[in-house]
């Protein structure tokens, strides 16, 4: 996959592949909204990873701003080096409460799992990714802040969100389907609609999920599939990332228990000339998958 998939935090990111035998280093760096991902791959013992982020965190003292993330309401920062971050003053748009929240500027990751979610080493990046208004519930990344909202959202957001959440203890997934709901609003790009999605889904990641939850996991997955067909249609994906994004919707489908359609879209991912050297593999392996479980 093309390392642009990731210049946009609300974009999927990229894609690397996961080996047990290797840990990755993510570095963020840029300006607010746009960045570069440099990878580097440490085979090597834990112990010296950590050593190469402590090395990587003096580096940042004197480099320019990472882009990305906030940190939940009311939280301290994450403990640990799992996660590199600085904390960063936010307006919240609907009645000027000030909130914490924290840039991440690089985190190590074990991989990529086969629906893009980064496989961390440590805290999750996704739980603080998102961060939200303690008074009027208002979610967002770090450039939904400091911002100006017209006047029908801030209604929506009064009548539809404020009186329905405990704001106090929003689930990190409740976070992400209220940023996606106001980028509704707001008239934001399906993409970015359906990756926000899409990224509440990986706040399940490693959670020991019974029945409520796991309802509230393939909900938001199928908001994500639901925005991203519109995406694909509309032509929102790059000509280098629209296999990439057909696999993606294939992926999700499966694990949505939609095999059917899952099939389809990984059929139509592989018919795409230029994609990138990872897909086919993927693809069909995946798709082995489907119609494993579809004979079930």
């Amino acid at each position: 996959m093309d390392k642009d998939f990731y210049n946009s935090h609300k974009l999927t990111p990229y894609l690397i592949e996961r080996k047990s035998t290797f840990c990755y280093l993510v570095v963020l760096e840029g300006k607010e909204t746009k960045g570069q991902v440099s990878m580097a791959k440490f085979k090597a013992s834990f112990p010296v990873v950590w050593v190469l982020l402590f090395v990587v965190f003096v580096a940042f003292s004197y480099a320019e701003e990472g882009p990305f993330a906030v940190q939940e309401q009311n939280a301290e920062p994450p403990e640990g080096q799992e996660l590199l971050v600085e904390e960063v003053d936010l307006t919240c748009p609907m009645d000027g409460t000030k909130v914490k929240g924290y840039k991440i500027k690089a985190f190590v990751s074990t991989g990529t799992d086969r629906d893009f979610c980064q496989l961390y080493a440590g805290r999750s990046l996704y739980d603080i990714w998102i961060t939200c208004c303690p008074n009027t519930g208002y979610c967002g990344y770090i450039e939904d802040f400091n911002i100006t909202l017209p006047p029908d959202v801030k209604e929506k957001i009064l009548k539809e969100i404020t009186p329905n959440y405990n704001l106090k203890k929003i689930a990190p997934w409740d976070r992400y389907n209220i940023a996606a709901q106001i980028y509704k609003w707001r008239g934001k790009p399906e993409i970015d609609i359906g990756n926000t999605y899409l990224r509440g889904t990986y706040t399940f990641r490693y959670l020991p999920i019974g029945p409520e939850r796991r309802e509230k996991e393939k909900k938001l997955r199928a908001m994500a599939i639901k925005y991203l067909r519109k995406a694909d249609k509309k032509g929102q994906f790059k000509l280098e990332e629209m296999s990439s994004g057909k696999y993606l919707i294939g992926e999700l489908y499966r694990r949505n228990e939609k095999y059917g359609s899952a099939i389809k879209y990984f059929r139509n991912a592989l018919k795409i000339k230029n994609q990138p050297e990872w897909l086919e593999k993927w693809a069909n392996e995946q798709m082995a998958k489907a119609f494993a479980d579809y004979a079930d």
